[in-house]
């Protein structure tokens, strides 16, 4: 009697997860998700068994951020690697293969834990739910690891929209630029090509045939943002995103000459051990902000940052030689830095006065000015170049609201861009009025009436 299993072959579903598996051998790094329900996990398990057949030089790495975030990839994992005659070692959470290949599931906390595997050696490295670490720090470390003899080496990876990796995801795959996916491109300089490959809960026709109910369920939690992001994988979507009615195809334009009457203006958000920030900004005949530039830079010094910014400025194309007519610039620049000796007591505004870029003080309200951002992207009046803007409208849509203050965000992480935006609209923007309530009679229930027709507005 043959005791040997049957090794039935996990098929890919019709779309995403079968481009994704098909990827293999000609794209080095693929992300591949969106969507809650988007058959993820069952992706980069899938992925690892199409080269087993090349024996003990296919040897392969999954991680989760956490061991209890093991859990669910061993409970697919135990469904899927049987039918290949996997055998799971449960002391050494490995798979080992009858080829001879091995897939280890392992937690990765941050880089730190990457000193564990340095001397190693893959073929395969996986990473489910990328979005769960900060950065993309331990993935990159990674990639040192992927040498060997075997054929087709590739890093595979996972994640859904607004996880703490959000942005450095969303950057490392382009997908600000590429937001439908399916674009690769060569990184130049590891020479890997890389590709973003989308994919919604209504790809998992498996999982929703199992579950009809789950995208309902999704959208009674009542959050449109979080739903648009768990069910359409849009990565503008974020949870708790301040900026909640960003939307990077209606404010984010092509770029286009800027008319020599149009006065212009800079918003600068400075700092010395954190990023310095300054947006370059027209202001059309109609009281259009058009954000053309922008200059993005950290640990540099004062006098560095003033001809960054120059220069930065001076090169643009869209300024045509032109310097602003007002900067509008963080008021902690007016702070002379060290009293206590004559030879570095000049502040940072000092410093850039020395340089020819002359400051003027911002408004330093933080929800007035959010508010004044607010309302030029609610009303269509704000709108940022394409291309030429690239930091500021990545940090955009990650903006989150403070809870302890729901009318400001959290301050931290890629928040000089939008400080900056906050200084330039505070002073250059014009609120638009509300519709005036018609003349008559506003008392009783008639001014009842007039509110419930402008609140239908």
């Amino acid at each position: 009697m043959n005791d040997q299993p049957v090794l039935t072959p996990w098929i890919p579903q019709k779309g995403p997860q079968e481009w994704a598996i098909d990827s293999a051998g000609v794209i080095d790094e693929v992300l591949f998700g969106g969507a809650r329900f988007g058959g993820k996990t069952a992706f980069t398990l899938a992925d690892f068994v199409q080269d087993i057949s090349q024996g003990p030089q296919w040897r392969g790495i999954l991680f989760r951020k956490t061991v209890p975030e093991l859990d669910d990839v061993i409970h697919q994992s135990l469904q899927m690697y049987p039918r290949y005659g996997g055998e799971y070692k449960v002391g050494k959470n490995e798979w080992h293969f009858p080829t001879g290949s091995v897939l280890s599931l392992r937690h990765m906390e941050d880089e730190k834990d990457y000193t564990r595997y340095h001397g190693h050696s893959y073929s395969a490295v996986y990473f489910d739910d990328l979005g769960e670490w900060s950065d993309m720090a331990p993935y990159k470390a990674m990639i040192s690891t992927l040498r060997g003899p075997a054929q087709r080496k590739r890093i595979r990876c996972s994640a859904n929209p607004g996880g703490r990796g959000h942005l450095a995801i969303k950057e490392h795959f382009r997908i600000g630029e590429y937001p439908k996916g399916m674009h690769p491109f060569v990184h130049k300089a590891s020479g890997m090509t890389r590709m973003y490959i989308p994919s919604r809960a209504s790809d998992n026709a498996i999982g929703l045939r199992d579950d009809p109910d789950y995208v309902k369920r999704l959208n009674a939690v009542g959050d449109e943002s979080l739903v648009k992001a768990w069910v359409e994988g849009d990565w503008d979507a974020i949870v708790g995103n301040y900026f909640s009615m960003w939307n990077s195809q209606k404010h984010v334009v092509d770029p286009f000459k800027i008319p020599a009457t149009w006065p212009i203006y800079m918003g600068l958000d400075y700092g010395e051990s954190n990023p310095t920030a300054a947006l370059f900004a027209a202001v059309s005949h109609d009281e259009e902000i058009f954000i053309f530039g922008e200059y993005a830079q950290g640990n540099r010094g004062a006098a560095e940052h003033a001809r960054g910014v120059k220069d930065a400025l001076t090169q643009n194309p869209y300024a045509q030689k032109r310097m602003p007519q007002m900067a509008f610039a963080d008021p902690s620049m007016w702070t002379r830095r060290r009293t206590d000796e004559a030879s570095l007591a000049r502040s940072p505004y000092d410093t850039f006065v020395k340089n020819k870029v002359f400051l003027n003080k911002a408004n330093n309200e933080r929800v007035n000015g959010w508010r004044m951002v607010m309302d030029g992207l609610r009303h269509g009046r704000l709108f940022f170049f394409r291309g030429e803007t690239k930091n500021i409208v990545a940090a955009m849509p990650t903006m989150q609201r403070d809870p302890s203050n729901p009318e400001d965000l959290i301050k931290g992480g890629n928040d000089h861009p939008v400080d900056a935006l906050r200084y330039l609209m505070s002073h250059v923007y014009k609120t638009q009025e509300p519709d005036e309530l018609p003349d008559g009679d506003f008392t009783g229930a008639k001014i009842l009436d007039l509110l419930n027709v402008a609140f239908e507005k």
